[in-house]
C-alpha cells in the first residue's frame, strides 16, 4: 500500500490518527470530541475511551496545544520572523523572471511565506483568477461505476429522490411504494400515462362527482468536524481547496495595484496563517444564523445555523451542491457557536488528516466569518444592542452620532473590552451596570457587514421606501421598464408592504427611473433631495457589492459613503416637517463594509443572501414532512437525506456526462451533440424558417415599417462595405432569420465571462421583445441601438450573421437635457427615426443593455440607461465614450 504524501515533515509534534468521525448524527451538548482520534463520545464514556485510545495508538502524553509547543517549532519561519508585506513586495520587484516582459494589466500573485511557493507572474490573458483548480493527485476524474449506492439500483434512488423532493411523509412513502408493488404485480391495472392524463381524469371527476362546494430550548446540532471530514475526504472536491493565503496585484503600466476577491486573498487569512505553526493548514468556516418563521402565522420559529467552507471558491461555496452550505444546527436562541459545535479544542490543537488527494495535512478549523442580521450579531458580540448607548457591534459610535459616517470611532477590540471589564469589576453594582451598558462587551472578530439586511431589507425597505411613499402616489411608468432576465418586473410598487430582500433591491433601482419627473426640484424640493439620497444609496450599494475590489475602487467607495452622508443630511435639513430620525444602526453599519472587504474578501463572501434562500426548503420540511413536535431534530434528519440525495445525484450526473462524452467521441453524429451557430462571442438561436428577401420586403412593406424600406438595396450596400467586395443581392436570395442572440463578454469589474441573451422577437411570452445592445464604433467609442431583425445570409462560401438595428446615437443639444440628469447621474440617449435603421455584423455587439423610455419628453424617442442592471454596465458607463451620429455601412 502506497504511503500518503506529506506536505512537510514535522518535528516533536504529537500526531493524532486520522480516523473518520461518525457521520450524520444529530448531537446535543452532552457529547465531546476525543482529543486523540477526533471522534464524538458521550461525556460519561469519554475518559475510559481516551485511556483505551492512548493504549491502542501509543500516546504516552497529553496532546499539546499550540501555545504549549516549543517556540522554535511554532515559529512560522525557522530563519526568523516573517517579513512585512512591504519587504515582500520589494523582493518580488527584483525577482521578475528574465523572460517575462511586463505589460499593463499583468497579474502578480504573492503567496504566504508558509506555503513556500515562489511569486508568480501572468499576462492578463493567461490569468485564471482566484478560482483555478489544483491538479488532481488521484484518479478522481473517473466516475464511480455505481454512484447510486447504497441504493440497490438507479431506479430505486430516482424514486427515493422524487419522494424527497415531493416532501412525502413516512405514511405517504409506504402507501406509494405499496402502490408501485401493485402496479408491478398487476400491470394492466395501472393505466395513467402522465400528468396531463391524470388532470383530464380529475377534471372529469369534478364534472361527474363534484358537489359544487367551494373549497375554502433543545439545541440540535450536527458536528462541524464530521462535515469538514466529508469535504476533505471527497477526491473531486479537495483539489479545489485553497490552503494558503495569497495577495494578487495588477500592473497598471507604472505600479502594481492590489485587488481582493476570495477570502484567501484578503488580510485576515494572511494574518491568521502567520500565527499558525509551520505546516498547518487552516480550514476557514463561515457560520450563518438567523431566525426563521416556519409556519404561516409565525408561531413556529427556529434558528437554523448554516456552515460553509471558505477554502472553496465562491461559486461552489455559495452553491447548492455538496460543496455548498450545510445545515449544522437548530437553536432556540443564538449562543456560543464554538461551544455548540465541538470545535473549540480542535481550534487550538489541530488534527492530522489524510485528505481525498492522499496528502496528509495538519488541519486547524477556524471561524473566519459570522454572517447574521443585527439582532443576531448583538447576541454573538455580547452587546446590549439598541438598549446600549453604543449599539454598533464593531465600533464605539455613540447612538446619537450613527449617521456621522465621516467620523471614525475606536473599534471594539478584545484588548479594549478586557480593560473595560476589569474596570467594571472594581465598581459598585450601579456604576458597573452604567459602564457596561455604555460599552457592551465583544470578543468576536468574525462579525461581518450584511448587505441584504442592512441595505435592501433595512435602509431602503424600512426607511427610504416609506419616505418615498409619503411623497408620491402611484407610479404607472414603472411598468414601462423592459423585461430582462434576472430583473424583477413590477406593474406597481407603491402599495407593496412586504416582499423579500432581492425584490426590495430591484424596487430601489427602478424607483429612481420612475419618479424623477414627479419629484422635481421645483415641484417637490424634499422629494428631489430624497431621490438624490436614493441615487447615492444605489451607488454605495454597488460599490459595496462588487465581486472584485481594487484599491482604487475602495477609495471611490469610501467617497460614495461620504456622498451618501451628505445627501442624507441635506434631505433631513429640507424635510423639516418630518420627525424621521436617521440615527439608526443600519444607516451606520456600512461604515465598516470596506474594512470587512479587505479583511475577508468581497461582500458576497459574508452575505446572508445564499443562506436566506435555504430557508424555503426548511419551511417545506416543517409544513409537509414533520409531525410539528420536536421538529428541530426531524428537520436536521430530513436535511441530511437531502444532502445525501444531492451527493448521489451529482455522481450520477457525472456518470451520465462521461457517457455522453464517450458517445460524442465515438460519433460526430451523436444525438446529444448540438449544432453551434455563430462564434464564441455571439451565437444565434431561436431559428425560424428561411425566406427570400423578396418575401421579407413584401411582408414588412404591407405593414408600412420604414425600417425595412429598400431592405435588399441597403443590405447589398452594407455587405459590400463589410466584405470589401461588390455585392448585389436579388429578391430570390435567401436569408435565415433568428430571434435570439447569446452574447458572451468580459466583465469590466471581475474580468470573468458574462452572458447576455438579447432578442428580436415579435411575440416573446405573448408580447413584442426587441432588446437594446451596446455596439462597438471601432474608434474607442460605443453607441446604443435596438435590435430589429437578426438573420444569416450565405455570401461567397460563408454565412454572414447580420442584425438590423435602430441606432440611438442622435444628438441631444445641451439646452434640451434636464438639469436632474447630472444630479441623478442619468445617461440619456436619443433614437433616430426608424427610416434610419442600419445593418451591422453581430460581432460588433459588445453586450446587452436596458434602456428605459424617458417620460419627460414630448416624443417617444429618448431613453435613459438603466445602469443598475449589473456591476459591469454600472462600471462601464462611468468610463465609456458615447459616440454621436456614427457613420454606419449603409
Amino acid at each position: 500500500m502506497a504511503k500518503p504524501k506529506v506536505s512537510k515533515p514535522k518535528k516533536k509534534i504529537v500526531r493524532h490518527p486520522a480516523q473518520k468521525t461518525r457521520r450524520g448524527r444529530a448531537t446535543t451538548q452532552k457529547t465531546e470530541i476525543c482529543e486523540y482520534c477526533g471522534d464524538l463520545f458521550h461525556r460519561r464514556g469519554l475518559a475510559s475511551h481516551q485511556r483505551k485510545c492512548i493504549r491502542e495508538h501509543g500516546h504516552d502524553t497529553q496532546p499539546q496545544s499550540v501555545e504549549e509547543l516549543d517556540p522554535e517549532e511554532s515559529e512560522p519561519d525557522s530563519e526568523g520572523p516573517l517579513p512585512e508585506i512591504d519587504d515582500i513586495l520589494q523582493m518580488d520587484a527584483d525577482t521578475i523572471p528574465p523572460d517575462f516582459s511586463l505589460l499593463p494589466d499583468d497579474i502578480k500573485i504573492c503567496f504566504h511565506p508558509n506555503s513556500h511557493q515562489a511569486t508568480q507572474f501572468f499576462h492578463f490573458e493567461g490569468y485564471q483568477g482566484p478560482h483555478y483548480a489544483r491538479p488532481m493527485e488521484s484518479d478522481a476524474s473517473t466516475p464511480r461505476a455505481r454512484p447510486w449506492a447504497p441504493f440497490r439500483t438507479r431506479l430505486d434512488f430516482e424514486i427515493a429522490e422524487l419522494m424527497l423532493e415531493s416532501h412525502l411523509n413516512t405514511k405517504q412513502v409506504d402507501v406509494l411504494l405499496s402502490l408501485f408493488q401493485k402496479a408491478i404485480n398487476h400491470p394492466d391495472d395501472f393505466t395513467l400515462s402522465g400528468a396531463r392524463d391524470l388532470e383530464k381524469i380529475w377534471a372529469e371527476a369534478r364534472q361527474t362527482r363534484g358537489t359544487g362546494m367551494k373549497i375554502p430550548f433543545q439545541v440540535s446540532v450536527r458536528p462541524l468536524w464530521s462535515w469538514i471530514m466529508e469535504l476533505v475526504d471527497d477526491p473531486n472536491l479537495v483539489p479545489l481547496f485553497q490552503w494558503d493565503a495569497e495577495r494578487h496585484y495588477r500592473y497598471g503600466g507604472k505600479e502594481w495595484e492590489r485587488f481582493v476577491d476570495e477570502p484567501w486573498m484578503a488580510n485576515d487569512w494572511w494574518d491568521i496563517q502567520t500565527k499558525l505553526p509551520k505546516g498547518a493548514s487552516p480550514i476557514f468556516l463561515l457560520i450563518y444564523a438567523d431566525k426563521s418563521r416556519l409556519s404561516s402565522f409565525g408561531t413556529a420559529k427556529g434558528y437554523p445555523v448554516y456552515a460553509r467552507c471558505a477554502n472553496l471558491p465562491a461559486d461552489i461555496r455559495n452553491g447548492e451542491g455538496f460543496g455548498g452550505g450545510r445545515l449544522v444546527g437548530w437553536l432556540p436562541v443564538v449562543q456560543n457557536i464554538l461551544y455548540s459545535f465541538h470545535i473549540s479544542k480542535l481550534n487550538s490543537l489541530g488534527f492530522y488528516k489524510t485528505c481525498g488527494d492522499n496528502v496528509l495535512r495538519w488541519l486547524f478549523p477556524i471561524i473566519l466569518i459570522l454572517s447574521a442580521d443585527y439582532e443576531e450579531q448583538c447576541v454573538m458580540a455580547l452587546i446590549r444592542g439598541l438598549k446600549g448607548s453604543m449599539p454598533c457591534p464593531v465600533c464605539l459610535a455613540p447612538q446619537l452620532n450613527l449617521i456621522d459616517l465621516s467620523e471614525t470611532y475606536e473599534l471594539r477590540t478584545k484588548e479594549l473590552m478586557m480593560k473595560i471589564y476589569e474596570r467594571a469589576k472594581k465598581l459598585n453594582a450601579s456604576e458597573k451596570e452604567e459602564l457596561l451598558k455604555e460599552y457592551g462587551l465583544r470578543d468576536v472578530q468574525a462579525l461581518s457587514w450584511d448587505g441584504l439586511h442592512a441595505h435592501q431589507s433595512g435602509l431602503f425597505a424600512d426607511h427610504i421606501f416609506p419616505e418615498l411613499k409619503c411623497l408620491v402616489g402611484l407610479l404607472p411608468s414603472i411598468d414601462e421598464t423592459p423585461h430582462w432576465r434576472g430583473l424583477n418586473h413590477f406593474s406597481e410598487v407603491m402599495k407593496v408592504e412586504f416582499t423579500d430582500g432581492s425584490k426590495f433591491g430591484d424596487i430601489a433601482k427602478l424607483l429612481l427611473y420612475a419618479a424623477y419627473d414627479i419629484l422635481t426640484a421645483k415641484e417637490s424640493p424634499a422629494g428631489y433631495a430624497l431621490l438624490k439620497v436614493l441615487r447615492s444609496f444605489l451607488d454605495l450599494h454597488m460599490y459595496a457589492s462588487l465581486t472584485l475590489h481594487f484599491e482604487s475602487m475602495t477609495k471611490a467607495g469610501e467617497t460614495a459613503l461620504l456622498d451618501f452622508e451628505k445627501s442624507l443630511k441635506e434631505y433631513s435639513s429640507i424635510d423639516i416637517d418630518s420627525d424621521k430620525n436617521w440615527n439608526f444602526i443600519k444607516a451606520h453599519s456600512h461604515k465598516h463594509v470596506f474594512n470587512d472587504i479587505w479583511r475577508k474578501g468581497v461582500a458576497r463572501n459574508f452575505s446572508t443572501k445564499p443562506n436566506e434562500k435555504a430557508h424555503c426548503p426548511l419551511k417545506d420540511f416543517y409544513q409537509l414532512m414533520t409531525n410539528f413536535k420536536d421538529f428541530g431534530v426531524q428537520i436536521l434528519n430530513l436535511n441530511e437525506k437531502d444532502v445525501i440525495s444531492t451527493m448521489i445525484r451529482e455522481q450520477i450526473d457525472d456518470l451520465d456526462d462521461a457517457e455522453v462524452e464517450r458517445l460524442n467521441l465515438e460519433s460526430e453524429d451523436a444525438p446529444n451533440k448540438t449544432k453551434f451557430i455563430g462564434t464564441g462571442h455571439v451565437s444565434l438561436f431561436s431559428a425560424v424558417p428561411p425566406c427570400t428577401i423578396g418575401y421579407l420586403e413584401s411582408q414588412f412593406g404591407h405593414n408600412g415599417d420604414s425600417a425595412f424600406k429598400n431592405f435588399r438595396k441597403q443590405l447589398s450596400k452594407a455587405l459590400t462595405s463589410m466584405l470589401g467586395t461588390h455585392i448585389n443581392l436579388g429578391i430570390f436570395d435567401e436569408i435565415s432569420p433568428y430571434q435570439s442572440l447569446r452574447v458572451n463578454y468580459e466583465s469590466k469589474v471581475s474580468a470573468r465571462q458574462m452572458t447576455d441573451i438579447v432578442r428580436a422577437h415579435p411575440s416573446f411570452h405573448h408580447r413584442p421583445r426587441y432588446d437594446c445592445v451596446i455596439i462597438d464604433a471601432d474608434d474607442n467609442g460605443v453607441f446604443f441601438a435596438r435590435l430589429l431583425y437578426i438573420f444569416g445570409i450565405y455570401i461567397g462560401g460563408k454565412t454572414q450573421y447580420i442584425a438590423l438595428i435602430l441606432p440611438y446615437d442622435a444628438p441631444i443639444p445641451a439646452p434640451e437635457r434636464p438639469a436632474y440628469d447630472k444630479d441623478l447621474k442619468f445617461t440619456r440617449v436619443r433614437a433616430h427615426h426608424r427610416s434610419k435603421a442600419a445593418f451591422i455584423h453581430v460581432e460588433t455587439i459588445i453586450r446587452g443593455a436596458v434602456l428605459i423610455p424617458a417620460h419627460d419628453v414630448e416624443y417617444d424617442d429618448e431613453f435613459i440607461l438603466f445602469d443598475q442592471l449589473d456591476e459591469d454596465i454600472w462600471w462601464r458607463q462611468q468610463t465609456m465614450k458615447l459616440r454621436i451620429s456614427v457613420s454606419l455601412h449603409n
